[in-house]
């Protein structure tokens, strides 16, 4: 699993998405495709998760802020393309403070590149979902309102795109006059 297979299959969704946007006038269509891109966001799920768990687990509780080398700086950044500079942990028992002298800059600069990597993966998901539910959004088509409701509904979303999404829906109530 790679940053690469990620987004390029973000990239395939996005492009399906795209494509049905290209047959308004052609509901069996729009639902064969939406069937389409929701089995791909599965997958895609599937993939972020395994990329995830491919760099191990974080501890979770209190934080803990780790600065990193210029040195870690500049291999994490080139190997995910995202910018980093201190290293955020949980520590709920203080485990991970205690052992801290006894860590290797290599174990930081592992940690350090899974928290990016994380946070980018899940970036590029809600603004990926975002787009397409505002494309399904404008297609105006009553047989897209219950999947679009299901990808608002999803739990894999982040609470802010949820948000975002809601903050959306309300200004456009707004506009229609209704609030």
């Amino acid at each position: 699993m790679s940053l690469e297979e990620i987004e390029s299959k973000q990239k395939k969704m996005m492009n399906t998405a795209a494509e049905m946007a290209k047959h308004p006038d052609d509901p069996d269509k729009i639902l064969e495709m939406s069937a389409k891109l929701a089995e791909m966001g599965k997958d895609l799920e599937k993939t972020i998760k395994s990329f995830a768990a491919s760099f191990g687990e974080l501890p979770q509780g209190e934080e803990v802020r780790v600065e990193l080398t210029k040195d870690q700086r500049e291999r994490i950044a080139e190997k995910t393309g995202v910018p980093m500079e201190l290293l955020t942990v949980r520590d709920r028992d203080g485990s991970f403070a205690r052992a801290m002298p006894k860590r290797t800059k290599m174990e930081i600069e592992r940690m350090a590149a899974l928290q990016v990597t994380t946070k980018a993966v899940a970036k590029a998901r809600d603004s990926a979902m975002k787009k397409l539910i505002q494309t399904l959004e404008d297609l105006n088509e009553p047989g897209l309102t219950q999947t679009i409701q299901e990808m608002k509904d999803d739990p894999t979303l982040q609470t802010t795109l949820k948000r975002q999404l809601a903050e959306e829906e309300a200004r456009k109530e707004r506009e229609r006059g209704g609030g």
